[in-house]
């Protein structure tokens, strides 16, 4: 929309014309509605200086509405062109006032877009920490420990086969045992058999001797027999011994499989607790990300309403587009005396009033962008419905400030193409008319194609 220096500079122009009309119908005293325009030129003229250039903002505005509170007398008495002058005069001051909102409009659009930055920071968190949760949640432990189940059924039947095995070797190791000392007692009963003969034979004659000598090698034989036998069942023992060892070895390797397998399985079952529970703290956090959201989104709606600004942006928008109004409608009302002037000041006003149109449209637009992305976040926000009916209501006032926005460019268009001129001038109106034609088909297209601007119900 024009800028205040660029209404100060309008609106000094035709305050001038204003003022300076009574001298050319020859009127010596002011009427009222020449004097308020000579009044509304003074507080403007003291905005611009020798330069034009307009003074601080604060001040601009009270210069603006001492020319609009000189301006909005009604009845005032004067001529035709006088009063077609005034009315004109205070439609610039109207243009002024709502140059002054636009300024505000921007500081409060600047904290509304950091607000709506931080909640679009909040649902980046909300969705991150739900997609770890879900992926914490799908670590499934079950083929794994199905497999080490099976492998710690077939390392235990491995087991048992090997016990079994040791406990068979060492029974018959027992038995030989026991057959070796068995025949260790006949050998050494056999030995004192001969021993106790040969005594005897030693204290009988040659003859009685040599009687005895066969009973003594018999139980010489006899012992050395089972000396024999012995020296046998104990290599045989000492092979079973071997096997007694590798099944022990075999059995004690197994138990060690045994242990590995059961410590993986804790492992893997210590693995699934951890996932569980970091899931279930990422829910929690993702809850909380759910309820700042809903908290910051509340806070943002409040301060367009006003509530802890200074300003209201919706009533912002409200007056600025009220003052834009009021300022068409001045300008129309001079139309009659002052045809050329009217249409610039109803051009400029329409003009105006399409870019604030346009701008309102924008921040709408963008609130409902903002909460489209809230109703359509993966996984759902618990306020889901909430949020797409705000997108919706959003919508419905940006569709509707769109379509105003593109009729203004079209108006201003119009009254700017009547107005008569010749040469550059008229260059430059052309240049003009085909820039707002062209502002209102980019509008057009903006509103119909922007999926942000959804049609409301």
């Amino acid at each position: 929309m024009l800028n205040t220096r660029q209404v100060v500079r309008f609106a000094g122009m035709a305050a001038a014309i204003a003022v300076f009309m009574p001298t050319l119908a020859g009127c010596g005293d002011r009427s009222e509605a020449s004097q308020a325009s000579h009044d509304a030129n003074l507080a403007i003229g003291a905005m611009s200086g020798g330069s034009g250039a307009a003074a601080d903002h604060l001040t601009t505005i009270e210069r603006f509405q001492d020319a609009n509170t000189a301006l909005s007398q009604s009845g005032l008495d004067g001529t035709l062109s006088e009063k077609a002058g005034a009315v004109i005069m205070s439609s610039w001051a109207e243009l002024g006032l709502a140059s002054g909102d636009d300024i505000y409009i921007n500081d409060l659009e600047i904290e509304l877009s950091a607000r709506a930055a931080a909640i679009r920071t909040e649902l980046r968190s909300w969705e991150a920490y739900n997609a770890r949760a879900a992926a914490e949640e799908a670590y499934d432990p079950a083929p794994e420990v199905a497999t080490l189940d099976r492998d710690r059924v077939e390392i235990e039947t491995r087991m048992e086969a090997a016990r079994n095995a040791k406990n068979s070797v060492d029974e018959r190791i027992s038995t030989l045992e026991s057959q070796i000392d068995t025949l260790a007692d006949q050998a050494r009963s056999e030995r004192e058999q001969a021993a106790k003969l040969e005594l005897q034979a030693a204290r009988l004659s040659a003859v009685a001797a040599a009687q005895l000598a066969p009973q003594i090698q018999q139980h010489a034989l006899s012992a050395e027999k089972k000396l024999l036998d012995i020296a046998r069942l104990e290599a045989k023992a000492h092979q079973l011994q071997t096997e007694a060892t590798e099944a022990t070895l075999n059995f004690n390797m197994f138990n060690e499989q045994k242990s590995l397998n059961e410590e993986a399985r804790a492992d893997i079952l210590k693995a699934r607790d951890e996932a569980r529970a970091e899931a279930a703290s990422l829910r929690a956090k993702a809850s909380e990300t759910a309820s700042t959201i809903r908290t910051l989104s509340d806070q943002l709606l409040a301060f367009r309403e006003g509530k802890g600004a200074d300003e209201s942006i919706n009533e912002l928008y409200s007056t600025q587009i009220g003052r834009l109004q009021s300022a068409l409608s001045s300008a129309r009302q001079g139309s009659s005396d002052m045809k050329s002037e009217a249409r610039i000041a109803a051009g400029s006003a329409n003009a105006a009033l399409a870019d604030a149109l346009g701008k309102k449209a924008r921040s709408y637009s963008d609130l409902a962008a903002l909460f489209s992305r809230l109703a359509d976040a993966t996984p759902a926000l618990p306020d889901n419905d909430w949020y797409a009916t705000q997108a919706s209501n959003a919508s419905g006032v940006a569709n509707t400030a769109a379509t105003e926005s593109v009729e203004s460019y079209q108006s201003a268009a119009s009254e700017f193409q009547g107005v008569r001129a010749s040469g550059e001038a008229g260059d430059l109106l052309a240049m003009l008319v085909e820039h707002l034609n062209a502002r209102a088909g980019a509008n057009s297209t903006n509103s119909s194609d922007d999926p942000n601007l959804v049609p409301s119900d």
